[in-house]
């Protein structure tokens, strides 16, 4: 699948059909392809898709109602009327996505969140890309943090030890390596850079007048 994407012969999406279908093929080589299982593995990704579909609804449904209520420009100038810094405003929304990480798992974050504060720190003067990086960093976070810690789960399943063993140092980690990224923000725009062209992206916060 990975040769096959690299070179072009078909998309991610056309890959995780084809990865379908090697898994089939293997089956039936190992003679372990059995028609129930085939209509239980159906019925589970009929199940997923179907919570997938109607979470997606749902957080389109609410990402258009708060960009027509005209909430997260009010945020934004608020925001940017009560804090002096940007840096400030970076550091409470990152406190608020680890307290959503306790509740919400990375989807209903990115759908729920996210339309919420982008417009913030665009405005705050932060390049997306430095945004989209340190996101998907609390995400991972959340990933690990109970009680909404699919990560844990997992681990704990293939493990069989406990579902909070170690998740702390995972934790330290990934808060340090994001500390440790205020730094250099123009290190994750260096390919975008080159992409871009004579577009050079800002991943420095704008300093308020």
């Amino acid at each position: 699948m990975i040769v096959g994407i690299y070179n072009g012969f078909f998309s991610p999406a056309e890959a995780a059909g084809m990865g379908v279908l090697a898994t089939i093929v293997m089956m039936v080589g190992l003679g372990k392809f059995t028609w129930r299982k085939f209509f239980d593995a159906v019925s589970e990704s009929v199940k997923l898709f179907t919570f997938m579909f109607v979470a997606l609804m749902a957080a389109v449904m609410f990402a258009s109602t708060i960009a027509l209520s005209q909430l997260p420009q009010f945020i934004a100038d608020w925001a940017l009327a009560q804090v002096d810094s940007p840096l400030a405003i970076l550091y409470m929304i990152i406190v608020i996505f680890i307290i959503a990480g306790f509740f919400l798992e990375s989807f209903g974050m990115v759908m729920m969140l996210v339309p919420l504060f982008f417009p913030v720190m665009v405005q705050a003067g932060f390049d997306p890309v430095y945004f989209g990086v340190i996101i998907v960093m609390l995400m991972e976070v959340g990933l690990l943090t109970p009680p909404a810690a699919p990560n844990i789960y997992v681990t704990q399943y293939v493990g069989r030890g406990g579902r909070c063993d170690g998740s702390h140092q995972w934790h330290a980690t990934l808060l340090r390596y994001r500390a440790g990224i205020d730094g250099a923000p123009g290190a994750f725009s260096d390919d975008c850079d080159v992409a871009a062209g004579d577009h050079v992206i800002n991943t420095q916060p704008k300093e308020k007048n």
